[in-house]
This record gives structure tokens, C-alpha cells and sequence, in this order.
């Protein structure tokens, strides 16, 4: 099961994530979604509320270039 978070950010940053996400060669959505895993796993800002998260306690397998890319991968 998933769920659908939306937000605005500035062309600046809409077109960074396009070249990083082509970069990957993977969707936009799949580059936001390792962006937050990332953001949660690391817990710069020592929010307590990330402290416990599962994503935590197993951080995802990263993927070598040459991997065939799955849109349902890691959910």
C-alpha cells in the first residue's frame, strides 16, 4: 500500500530533480522517494519523530547502475 504526497518546489529545483531523476534513469517520483528515505535514514534535523522509523532499522540495497530499474521496487 501506498500514499500520494504532493509539494511545490521552484523551477530552480523542478529542474534538478528532472536531471538527477534522468541521471538515475529513473521517474521523478522514484528520485523524491530515495530522497526522503535518505532524509529519514540520516535524521539530520534529530527529529524524534524519524528516530524510530523502520526505514532505520533497514536502509535499501543500493542499486548499481547497470540494474534494470523497477518503479515498484522498495515501496
Amino acid at each position: 500500500m501506498t500514499t500520494n504526497i504532493s509539494c511545490r518546489v521552484t523551477p530552480a529545483v523542478g529542474k534538478q530533480v528532472e536531471a538527477a531523476a534522468g541521471e538515475m534513469c529513473a521517474f521523478r517520483s522514484e528520485f523524491v522517494r530515495r530522497a526522503l528515505r535518505y532524509y529519514i535514514s540520516e535524521n539530520p534535523d534529530g527529529l524524534d519523530a524519524l528516530a524510530s522509523s523502520p526505514t532505520n532499522e533497514a536502509r535499501p540495497q543500493r542499486r548499481s547502475q547497470s540494474d534494470t530499474y523497477d518503479p515498484l521496487e522498495e515501496l
